[in-house]
């Protein structure tokens, strides 16, 4: 998803967002049209109905987006493949899934359900305005909705892009998976349209700068720009996942753990456990069931001269939902928990048996992801389990 989107709206578990490229991009459109575009292409009309048709004109836009990610909805309804979210920017939408990896070939006719969407609306208002002609309607509409259909065209074009994060991109992508069967190189490929794209529109733009075309060469450049920012990062976001595909925690958690009982005191908590494996977090276990844990942050809120009568029962954590893991949550999963709840220290529990601990660091050593990858901020691994 673009950064800074605010949500709009939330209908049946699928969420629509406003990037704020929208909003700022809104005022000049309209201002734009009213004061230079449509005196020129249309003129003899008074200033208030320029206005007037540039605000139905950016009015219609966003409703014409919200109808092309509709389309999107419909489709992923039909085969079922559930959409998650949907982020609208003045270049169109970004729609994303539950899934980042494409699990089908279904979600290539999901992804092309958009642009059909837009092409289908544009010919509906190319047909109303021809109508609107034939019955002698106002000029105004006649120009509005023949500029709105011109913009539904303009942006099933654009979405049939081949790059992420466009509609075609992700057509693309998903080609490419089916065809060579491997997400990790075909996420590679996309990337290396991205940037081909990327070269080609900023070099148009500058071009058109040297033929006076500045607003033509704007856009473009623009354009260039928004590919190399949205377009990188989704397919960052898409390859993610692909190192973790098929494992669960069982297979990289840690199995012999050090345990603390309730009856410690903190003295011998730090003394005999913390210090001598050199580890911060430890579980709490009496009779072979899992209490809670006990860690470096609980130790840091108690007076040091307290540790002597100031027992682990007393003031260990208990168990909450977010704390732990069962062994047969994929990797996938163990890795939206984390970024979910800021937790790098998880237990793996079977019912109040306490099988295993997983780290943060577990999770990246075991898979070889790099931080880049993973789009993190610098992270300590010493987890001290």
């Amino acid at each position: 998803m673009l950064s800074y989107a605010v949500k709009f709206f939330r209908s049946d578990g699928f969420d629509i967002w406003v990037d704020p490229s929208w909003l700022l991009i809104a005022t000049p459109i309209i201002w734009g049209l009213a004061d230079y575009y449509l005196p020129v292409a249309h003129p003899d009309q008074s200033r208030p109905i320029y206005f007037i048709m540039a605000m139905v004109i950016a009015l219609g836009f966003m409703v014409s987006l919200l109808i092309h990610e509709w389309g999107h909805r419909i489709a992923a309804h039909r085969f079922k493949v559930t959409p998650a979210a949907t982020t609208l920017s003045v270049f169109g939408g970004v729609a994303q899934t539950n899934d980042n990896i494409p699990k089908s070939r279904k979600e290539f006719w999901v992804a092309a359900a958009g642009p059909l969407t837009s092409l289908l609306l544009a010919a509906f208002l190319w047909a109303l305005g021809r109508f609107a002609g034939a019955v002698r309607a106002p000029e105004a509409v006649i120009h509005v909705l023949g500029y709105l259909a011109v913009i539904n065209a303009a942006v099933a074009l654009f979405n049939l892009l081949p790059a992420p994060p466009t509609d075609g991109g992700r057509m693309l992508l998903v080609y490419l998976w089916h065809r060579d069967g491997d997400f990790a190189e075909a996420s590679a490929t996309a990337a290396r349209f991205v940037m081909a794209l990327t070269y080609l529109l900023i070099a148009l733009g500058l071009l058109a700068w040297v033929f006076g075309l500045l607003m033509a060469g704007l856009w473009s450049i623009t354009i260039g720009l928004f590919f190399l920012i949205a377009g990188r990062g989704e397919v960052r976001q898409q390859w993610r996942p692909w190192p973790f595909k098929g494992k669960t925690v069982a297979t990289v958690m840690s199995r012999n753990n050090v345990i603390a009982s309730p009856d410690l005191t903190l003295s011998e908590l730090v003394n005999q456990i913390m210090l001598s494996h050199g580890i911060s977090f430890v579980p709490v276990v009496e009779n072979g069931v899992l209490l809670g844990q006990v860690d470096q942050t609980i130790l840091q809120g108690i007076e040091r001269e307290n540790w002597g009568n100031t027992r682990v029962g007393d003031v260990f954590v208990g168990l909450e939902s977010d704390m732990y893991v069962r062994p047969d949550t994929t990797l996938i999963d163990l890795l939206n928990h984390i970024q979910r709840t800021k937790r790098r220290k998880l237990l793996v529990t079977d019912g109040r048996q306490l099988l295993g601990v997983i780290t943060l660091s577990d999770l990246l050593t075991s898979t070889g992801l790099a931080q880049s990858v993973l789009g993190t901020e610098p992270l300590a691994t010493n987890d001290g389990r």
